[in-house]
């Protein structure tokens, strides 16, 4: 295994590009980046964009 691969917090494989959060505990594959993104645009298609609550 090569030393800068992580294992993706979402589908748990072993993968080389992908993000981490701030303090760098969580990593995401790009590929489950790219999932969540097609996910999203779908869910917009169906649903619309979310209205603010207005909370802030």
């Amino acid at each position: 295994m090569v030393a800068d691969m992580r294992r993706c917090g979402m589908c748990q494989l072993v993968r080389p590009d992908g993000t981490s959060s701030g303090d760098g505990e969580l990593f995401i594959c790009d590929q489950c980046n790219q999932d969540a993104a097609k996910f999203l645009e779908i869910q917009e298609g169906l649903y619309g964009r979310p209205e603010s609550s207005g909370a802030t």
